[in-house]
């Protein structure tokens, strides 16, 4: 019995073979893409295989949905400020009705 249970340990550790730097880069680089999504995936695919590499492609993942979110979030800001007025929607529809004659009518 200890047997089977050494050649099972013997054959999960050859299978559990260490990332290349290559493969690193392609996650690393799914994790930039995607987001906290992307270094989701990358982290269930490598957490087993390399710790320290998943860890690393979770948190660039999520800084960078923190870094993108922040930059929606200032830019919201910039465009709602009080020299830059906003217009309703009556006034954008009446803009559209001189401009093109077709806006006269409204689909609802």
């Amino acid at each position: 019995m200890t047997d089977e249970i050494k050649k099972a340990e013997a054959t999960s550790a050859q299978e559990a073979k260490p990332v290349s730097n290559k493969n690193n880069v392609i996650w690393i680089v799914l994790s930039i893409v995607f987001g906290v999504i992307g270094g989701g995936i990358a982290w269930l695919v490598l957490h087993k295989r390399s710790p320290s590499a998943a860890l690393t492609c979770l948190l660039i993942g999520a800084g960078v949905t923190v870094i993108t979110g922040a930059g929606f979030f200032i830019t919201l800001l910039m465009v709602d400020r009080p020299d830059n007025p906003r217009y309703t929607f009556d006034q954008v529809l009446s803009a559209a009705q001189q401009m093109s004659p077709e806006c006269n009518t409204v689909h609802t």
